[in-house]
């Protein structure tokens, strides 16, 4: 990333009017933004200002219309991020960024099927990709194909070994196929990371450990600030605790997204809902509500930074 940074730097100063360069590295200050290693503020300055340079010498580069979306996507102005999804779906429809995006739009529509289709399109076009591939790995569990999806990690892990699992998705999907055992092998080799205690709170309580199960979600407790209270919900829905999976869901919605994620994983609300761990919630009277309120929010902030 840093010589990506210093190369589409040192581009664009031999030729300015290198649009694919700026493109590339407002691409690159995004990775960098959401990785952590750049400060959010500065990194999504330098994001925009290197997208709308690249859009001021080719108006129809999909890469750059789609580095805006992700701005406009952390600033909460939604209106913008559909305004450049679309202009990156019509100039560009078979870029594979803009498959990437189309999946995840299927997705938030509960499409899992066209996301996953969309998602293959994009790692077929680059199969040495993975971040699409960890996308399609997402879309796949989601779509309740947890085996599928760890097939995908597999392959993220030939192509870099390095390759970590950012959502503890591999322990996740072992969690749903009920493979509880193979999560607390999986969890030994691991770091005690908040991804991972979620899915030893749910494996142990799942093995009837209750003592080992309370502890660990004791610690993913002591850790809550820096925690997406939505995984919180999931362990308490998991165990059958519909009441206080609640409460943190409303915790979830109170919270102003940057705020909620920082800059850990994180699941934005449109997706959580789709989550397969809180799936014993939606015949509950209170998950409509729950549903309804984060609409509501969601709308007053969108108001309120259009201002």
């Amino acid at each position: 990333m840093a010589r990506s940074l210093d190369n589409f730097a040192a581009a664009v100063v031999i030729d300015p009017s290198f649009a694919r360069a700026w493109a590339g590295l407002a691409s690159a200050y995004w990775i960098e933004t959401v990785e952590g290693r750049l400060p959010g503020p500065q990194g999504l300055a330098n994001l925009r200002a290197a997208a709308e340079k690249a859009l001021e010498h080719d108006p129809r580069l999909a890469e750059a219309h789609l580095r805006l979306a992700n701005y406009w996507s952390r600033v909460g102005r939604r209106d913008l991020v559909a305004l450049h999804k679309s202009a990156a779906l019509d100039a560009e429809p078979d870029h594979p960024l803009v498959l990437s995006f189309g999946a995840s739009m299927a997705a938030e529509a509960g499409r899992h099927d066209r996301a996953i289709e969309l998602q293959r399109r994009a790692v077929a076009a680059e199969p040495l990709s993975v971040p699409s591939r960890h996308n399609l790995a997402v879309w796949l569990y989601l779509a309740g194909r947890p085996a599928e999806a760890r097939e995908e990690w597999s392959v993220i892990r030939e192509i870099d070994p390095n390759a970590t699992d950012p959502a503890g998705m591999i322990s996740l999907s072992l969690v749903l196929e009920r493979r509880f055992d193979s999560v607390l092998a999986l969890a030994q080799n691991g770091a005690r990371n908040t991804e991972n205690l979620q899915a030893l709170a749910m494996a142990y309580a799942a093995l009837g450990r209750a003592t080992e199960a309370d502890r660990t979600l004791a610690e993913l407790l002591e850790a809550a600030e820096d925690v997406d209270p939505v995984r919180i919900a999931e362990v308490y829905a998991f165990r059958g605790q519909p009441d206080l999976a609640f409460d943190w869901l409303r915790t979830a919605a109170e919270r102003d997204e940057l705020d909620r994620c920082g800059t850990s994983t994180c699941w934005p609300l449109e997706m959580a809902e789709r989550l397969p761990f809180l799936s014993p919630l939606h015949s509950d009277p209170r998950w409509q509500d729950w549903r309804d309120s984060v609409r509501r929010r969601q709308s007053a902030r969108d108001f309120a930074r259009r201002g």
